[in-house]
């Protein structure tokens, strides 16, 4: 069983020197093991299956980029509770704030597996499926996160959820 985080855990973690060495920077945006205890009792599927969704361990491929002076952007939640490797066009549209405003759904909020997962497989991960001020709650969390201070460099900023750095115009 997986503990729940710290008080203050960041959603995701940046390894690697502070000034980076090389120009590699490695995203592994499905890698979190923290579960948040709302997702343990949310959920209408076992620990196992939420699992499935991870990149279980895809971590630690990218050890030995950091040794060489890379810089890795490591998720630390769980995919199940939102995927960090999603923008929030990736919502699904009955959870947005006025509901079913937006752009169009896409096809992986379609397929179940957007920004905050509905499904693994043909599986319904939830009792009750989110609602939209929940979703609101969750995107504003990690959002929070991810608008830190830049990560590499001046020109390297965390943006959104995931689609977690772009270049800032210099």
């Amino acid at each position: 069983m997986v503990s729940p985080p710290p008080a203050r855990s960041p959603w995701f973690e940046r390894l690697g020197p502070a000034t980076a060495e090389t120009p590699l920077v490695c995203a592994v945006p499905h890698a979190g093991r923290i579960y948040p205890p709302a997702l343990f009792s949310a959920s209408a599927v076992p620990h196992a299956i939420l699992e499935q969704l991870e990149d279980r361990y895809a971590d630690l491929l990218v050890a030995r980029a950091i040794q060489q002076g890379a810089v890795a952007i490591v998720a630390r939640v769980a995919r199940a509770w939102i995927d960090l490797n999603r923008g929030e066009e990736d919502l699904d549209p009955a959870l947005r704030e006025p509901p079913h405003s937006g752009p169009p759904q896409t096809a992986r909020a379609r397929s179940g597996l957007g920004l905050l997962p509905r499904r693994v497989g043909r599986r319904d991960l939830w009792r009750e499926p989110p609602t939209a001020e929940s979703a609101t709650a969750r995107i504003v969390e990690s959002d929070s996160f991810a608008r830190a201070p830049p990560l590499v460099g001046p020109a390297t900023r965390v943006k959104k959820a995931w689609p977690l750095f772009a270049a800032d115009s210099p």
